[in-house]
């Protein structure tokens, strides 16, 4: 029997280094076919930023927030400091996306075979198999969309309508209308949740019954009917309401867009203005959050060796770089606790980071911890200066026990990682 089983592993092994390429299609659409919306709607709290100009009276705008940028928000500013801005698209007007800078092959185009979602009370399964939907093709249409599969960051509500854009082998543009039926779940995207860590797509298709039955053949056709990723833009109206007080160099953000509230607060100097904050349900409970300064508090108390400091490094998993925070030793299972009042923005699964926490300090200051073994909260919990967020661990790229502790300011990105000594102090 023992013979038996290992003669199978085998020939098994020896069918995957044969197929790897189909059997990477195969893990594709089976992931795919797994995965819930299990992204924040705009009934959560999403990460927002506000930035413009100021000429005189008048106020130009831009807002920025799940992969969406909106344009032409423009008022005025009253006699007092408040002032109310709002612009609106309608119809078929379309905001472009951001497409992966890096990491991502844009000339793969993966797919999954509508059939695999089989839970008749989600949102996917009612939209594929609703009467607007049929098989055209090897491809699934709703309303005459193609039904794709995208990452959080390009939209979480199943139904939405994009225009997708590839260039051709032969240059020309190739556009077609699409709508989101699935979603790429958060932990099994990369950071940004834009495309897939394993097969590195942007873009999913979602396929006619039958078509798992020939992967080689679907697949096929998909690389012949498409061919590099150019452009994601989100289509339909989009409806933004803005209203706030400028007081000196300190700027209040509310409003709404398309319905759901939006708070944020930030800074206007020499005619410009950068605001950061949330949209959704619980938004009107951030109070704008702004920073009131101070020292952070240590995050992992009674433990105060530094195994890595910020600044340049050779890492043993990315080579020389600059080390974009500090690294806090300390035994498995420890608490992680909060360094400041926050709103949590993130929990769950962060690349390298591996199981990470980043907390919203309003302002555009923002903590970030990583490798922990397990996490305590979710996005979109208010937390308070020494709340328990997670326990440390060495989850992602990490080669022992510790919390990666880091700031950043003026925005959510890696590349706004600042000294973390600027806020905080060693304990004795």
């Amino acid at each position: 029997m023992k013979r038996w089983i290992l003669a199978g592993v085998l020939g098994l092994g020896l069918c995957a280094a044969f197929f790897g390429m189909l059997i990477l299609s195969v893990c594709s659409a089976i992931l795919s076919a797994t995965e819930s919306s299990d992204a924040a709607s705009m009934d959560a709290p999403i990460p927002c930023t506000i930035t413009g100009t100021r000429t005189g009276d008048d106020l130009k705008l831009t807002l920025k927030y799940d992969g969406m940028k909106i344009t032409g928000i423009t008022g005025t500013i009253g006699g007092d400091g408040s002032f109310s801005a709002s612009t609106k698209t309608s119809g078929e007007g379309k905001t472009k996306m951001e497409l992966p800078s890096s990491g991502a092959d844009l000339d793969v185009q993966t797919f999954m075979c509508y059939t695999a979602v089989t839970a008749e009370g989600s949102a996917q399964y009612k939209l594929l198999n609703s009467s607007g939907a049929k098989d055209v093709g090897i491809y699934r249409k709703v309303n005459g969309r193609y039904a794709v599969a995208l990452g959080s960051f390009y939209g979480s509500e199943m139904g939405t309508c994009y225009l997708i854009e590839f260039r051709q082998p032969d240059g020309s543009t190739k556009r077609i209308p699409a709508i989101l039926g699935d979603q790429k779940a958060d932990q099994h995207t990369d950071a940004k949740h834009q495309y897939h860590t394993v097969d590195k797509s942007v873009v999913e298709f979602i396929t006619a019954a039958g078509t798992y039955k020939n992967i080689s053949a679907t697949q096929k056709q998909i690389n012949k009917d498409f061919g590099v990723l150019t452009a994601i833009y989100r289509v339909g109206g989009t409806e933004v309401e803005l209203n706030g007080t400028i007081d000196g160099k300190q700027v209040r953000v509310g409003g709404s867009v398309d319905g759901s509230p939006l708070t944020a607060s930030g800074t206007i100097q020499n005619g410009k203005l950068q605001a950061s904050g949330f949209i959704g349900e619980e938004s009107a409970e951030s109070e704008n959050g702004i920073y009131t300064g101070g020292k952070f508090l240590w995050p992992v108390p009674q433990y105060s060796y530094i195994s890595c400091d910020f600044g340049p490094r050779i890492c043993p998993f990315h080579g020389r770089e600059v080390h974009s925070g500090v690294d806090l030793a300390a035994p498995y299972g420890v608490s992680v606790l909060a360094a400041a009042d926050g709103k949590v923005v993130l929990s769950g699964w962060n690349g390298s980071y591996g199981n990470c926490v980043i907390l919203s300090h309003g302002s555009g200051l923002f903590t970030l911890y990583g490798h922990n073994s397990s996490l305590q909260v979710k996005v979109g919990d208010t937390v308070k200066r020494g709340d328990v967020i997670a326990l440390v661990g060495s989850t992602g790229a990490s080669t022992g026990n510790h919390s990666h502790f880091e700031v950043r300011e003026g925005g959510n990105e890696h590349g706004n990682a600042v000294s973390p000594w600027k806020y905080l102090k060693k304990p004795n």
